[in-house]
């Protein structure tokens, strides 16, 4: 982009810009390689600095106490900037600051350079200006000083000006067509870096993995024993690890497993944090899957532990074994891009209800255009999703019921992700997926895996969740429009235009469908007058016998009748015609209309279910989705175990199920009856964590807690933490139950913490789980606040992380529809399902803390129930057990400083106030 432009950065006391006071300004004017000159000025802000920005940035109160004010800076930068595009890093931040009280009148050109390095980087792991610099090469020896930033942003919009004239045409021009007529800088830096002219063609896709220079020549071993000591002192493993550590728990595990492969069954094994339980199962399973040709399938829950297995475990294990294997990932068709339905979306206008563009849109779509030509995987998880793009993703995503497989050109070439990495896996000796893939091949009749009799269930203490999660269905106006669509879409593609007939049938069942979901929703309103809001625990009304009998549901249950009606009588229309014309065979587009037909029957069935004619192994309730305010019906299945067991697991040779959680009171009772196992199919194991919880862990338990409903239960949250963080100089993982409850936690947190140069970073609010997970190992002087998916999963070793403080007990929401489903058919709900899983999941909560032997620090739990609640010791119980401090919530702090002193013994408590 040869003409002049300025690149420039502000640093302020804060994010909001009518609060906020600017503290220093940079700015470089450039043109093409060549800076043509620079502006830096520090501002008086006439407020005091925030410790944590002093912190951030260098810049202190004495540093701006004789600085210009800001109307002089602003004079002097505007005159800077003259008539120039604007260069800056997340630029409509500085520019916000800038406008604010009209300091600055004129509209700069702004080209973002986090918007463009999001599109033209999209597999980079981070895009702050300080990790695109590290990456890159760029020079940035001062990150969070405006005139550094400043240099960075201009040298990395020079970074990305040249990339993308080097992109190929084909691409640019594609990049070009999605956003014709679009007046926006995004456009005008495209058009012009086309115009500009190539410096040379760059291939997008990455070289092939180098071949493996010495071939292994060794034997798979059919021995328990001898697999068991592969992990011990004198095995290989040993032999490659400088800090080799014996884990007898390991070998134990491991010798359980190898012997479960040589005989069949059925093995449960709770293995406590540390134990090494992955080794443990993967090495027997793979010695068994190349000794004896048979594959072995590992599924968790989560998909960071799948690709934990695969990208560190199985490298590892592969690095000292003596033979070599082929070992696969599958995740869930939604987890990757279908290039048929990414192509029909891609052509799709961008635009809003009113007309006009929708650039959030239209960004993801110049995105995933780079990523795709570069990516071999189709993986979600190689491109970084923020807040809308999820949306954006399911309209590209793999869906059974919108795959045409064999007759679909993608698949015949084997372009298609998904169906490439079902022919990877087929060829494997070892799979790793995850809990939802392997149900829905259980339910598919085991279309999606490829056969096995041999599975590893590791997270199964989230199994049972899983498989309900994996039977609930749903659908909204948007499903079935989309099946409607569809369908008309492909009826032309096979039959022609549509007759009138056709037109009028399908025009009234659109309005059909949108006078139901108004209805719907607004029921919801009647019976859940908070539902959608930020402060809704219950946004869900079950549909049963009383509830399809009130005034305000019987007008929807006869449109519901009304819809089905006119979705089956459109339905037979296009069928009919389709059957009478005379057409040229186009088994491509008669296997589309025949998806979209089937896909609105479906969809239409469950609304008729939902509403008139309920299943009785099913629960049926109506919902409003949070992120788009629509309404949704939903079912789930009453006996998810039962399925579970029949159609996934009865059939198979060996079953092992693995957790660091998986027994309530040393028993496995609560996880059996959830799974559906009989009580004496399985062989049991409970192996504990090698870890010295005595001497490595306290638990604090205030006495003097609140009520949980008490509004002045936040502000004693609030308290209690800060006097911890700033002991601790942050280091702190506080857990949650409740979105609400966090939020208002973080807002006091943030107002304590502003002097004492500590982070707080919150779920949803700050980032991702990943993103926040990253800066907090990266600077741990945060407090890290996170709800369901922060209790399990996460490893921050080491000194990063101190103290775990839980505030509440973790039980489900009881008026769950998905959580009525399972208890249905209990006699004791909450003794048989509620309270058990709430220990499970107190203990996944507990592990976050100690995750080496070297690991050192407290836990400390908020929820006075665990006191006067008879249930509390069955939670206590379950805690591994550690040194324990009872006293005032003042004295959390102190106690858990004067645990962690490093004069204080290990082997002994350190006071009177500890106790075993």
């Amino acid at each position: 982009m040869e003409r002049t432009l300025v690149a420039l950065d502000l640093e302020t006391t804060g994010l909001t810009p009518r609060l906020d006071r600017i503290i220093e300004v940079g700015a470089v004017r450039f043109r093409g390689a060549e800076v043509l000159g620079r502006f830096q000025s520090l501002v008086r802000p006439e407020v005091s600095i925030p410790a944590a920005v002093q912190q951030l940035t260098g810049i202190s109160d004495s540093d701006v106490e004789f600085a210009p004010e800001v109307e002089q800076v602003m004079g002097q930068l505007v005159e800077f900037v003259g008539d120039s595009g604007v260069v800056a890093h997340s630029g409509n931040f500085d520019l916000s600051f800038l406008r604010d009280g009209e300091r600055v009148d004129t509209a700069y050109e702004l080209f973002d350079t986090l918007d463009l390095a999001r599109i033209l980087l999209p597999m980079s792991p981070s895009h702050s200006l300080p990790h695109l610099s590290r990456q890159l090469g760029l020079v940035h020896p001062r990150p969070h000083r405006a005139l550094e930033d400043a240099e960075a942003a201009q040298q990395l919009f020079r970074y990305l000006w040249d990339f993308t004239r080097s992109l190929p045409s084909e691409l640019l021009d594609r990049m070009l067509e999605v956003t014709l007529g679009w007046s926006h800088p995004l456009r005008d830096f495209l058009e012009e870096a086309q115009g500009a002219g190539p410096n040379g063609q760059v291939s997008l896709r990455p070289p092939p993995p180098p071949a493996q220079a010495v071939p292994r020549t060794g034997e798979p071993l059919t021995d328990p024993e001898a697999i068991r000591d592969l992990l011990g002192p004198d095995g290989p493993m040993a032999a490659g690890l400088e800090d080799y550590e014996l884990r007898e728990a390991q070998q134990q595990m491991a010798l359980a497993v190898a012997q479960l492969f040589h005989r069949g069954g059925r093995l449960m094994v709770e293995a406590g944090p540390g134990t090494g339980k992955s080794l443990a199962y993967l090495v027997p399973a793979v010695h068994h899957a190349v000794a004896a040709g048979e594959r072995v399938v590992i599924a968790t829950n989560t998909i960071t532990l799948q690709e934990q297995l695969f990208a560190k475990d199985i490298p590892f294990m592969r690095s000292w074994l003596a033979f070599d294997f082929k070992a696969a990932l599958l995740k869930g068709r939604a987890n990757y891009v279908s290039l048929r339905r990414w192509n029909r979306y891609l052509n799709a206008p961008s635009r809003r209800a009113d007309g006009s563009w929708f650039p959030e849109e239209v960004k993801f779509k110049l995105r995933m255009l780079v990523w795709l030509a570069q990516s071999p995987h189709g993986d979600r998880s190689e491109i970084k999703l923020n807040g809308l793009d999820d949306l954006f993703w399911l309209r590209a995503a793999s869906t059974a019921d919108d795959c045409l497989a064999a007759h679909c050109e993608n698949y015949k070439t084997q372009s298609c992700f998904y169906w490439n990495s079902r022919r990877a896996a087929a060829d494997a000796d070892l799979i790793v997926t995850n809990h939802a893939l392997l149900l829905a091949d259980a339910l598919g009749s085991g279309s999606v895996l490829p056969d096995y009799q041999h599975v590893v269930i590791d997270e199964a203490h989230q199994l049972e969740e899983a498989a309900v999660d994996t039977l609930t269905v749903l659908v909204g106006e948007e499903e079935l429009l989309e099946s409607l669509e569809g369908t008309l879409t492909w009826y032309r593609a096979a039959c022609g235009p549509l007759d009138a007939g056709l037109k009028e049938s399908s025009q009234r069942l659109k309005r059909d469908l949108s006078d139901l979901f108004e209805q719907l929703r607004s029921v919801i309103k009647q019976l859940q007058p908070e539902a959608g809001t930020r402060s809704s625990r219950d946004e869900n009304v079950l549909l049963d016998g009383g509830t399809r009998a009130l005034p305000e549901l019987a007008a929807a249950v006869r449109k519901a009748a009304d819809t089905v009606r006119s979705a089956r009588d459109l339905a037979l229309m296009l069928q009919t015609g389709g059957t009478q014309l005379e057409l040229e065979p186009n088994p491509r587009a008669e296997r589309e209309l025949e998806l979209f037909l089937g896909q609105l029957a479906v969809r239409a069935r469950l609304l008729e279910e939902a509403l008139q004619q309920p299943r009785p192994d099913r629960l049926y309730w109506l919902g409003i989705e949070r992120r788009s305010s629509r309404a949704v019906v939903q079912a789930a299945p009453i006996h998810a175990g039962q399925v579970l067991q029949q159609r996934a697991l009865a059939e198979k040779e060996t079953v092992v199920f693995t957790s660091a959680s998986l027994a309530v009171a040393d028993t496995f009772d609560y996880f059996k009856r959830g799974v559906g196992l009989s009580q004496a199919s399985t062989y049991e194991m409970i192996l504990p964590s090698p870890f010295d919880y005595l001497s490595q862990a306290l638990l604090c338990l205030p006495t003097d807690l609140l009520d949980l409903n008490d509004p002045l239960f936040i502000d004693q949250t609030a308290d209690t933490v800060a006097g911890i963080a700033r002991l601790l100089s942050g280091r702190t993982l506080v857990l949650f139950t409740a979105h609400q409850q966090l939020r208002e936690v973080t807002a006091r947190l943030r107002t304590l913490m502003a002097q004492q140069g500590i982070g707080v970073l919150a779920q949803n609010l700050d980032g991702t789980r990943r993103q926040l997970l990253q800066q907090f190992r990266e600077d741990p002087r945060a407090i890290l606040l996170g709800t369901s998916s922060f209790w399990e999963g996460i490893d921050v070793p080491g000194d990063a992380l101190s103290c775990v403080v839980i505030v509440r007990l973790p039980f489900r929401v009881p008026t769950d529809p998905q959580q009525l489903a399972r208890s249905a058919g209990l006699m004791d709900p909450f003794a048989e399902l509620v309270l058990p899983e709430a220990v499970l999941r107190l203990k996944q909560g507990f592990g976050r803390l100690i995750r080496r032997q070297t690991d050192r620090g407290a836990v400390v739990l908020l929820d006075h129930r665990v006191a006067n609640r008879t249930y509390g010791r069955a939670f206590l119980d379950a805690l591994p057990r550690a040194a324990v401090h009872l006293g005032r919530s003042e004295e959390v702090a102190p106690a858990i400083g004067q645990w962690l002193r490093p004069e204080a013994s290990r082997a002994e408590p350190a006071s009177e106030t500890f106790s075993a």
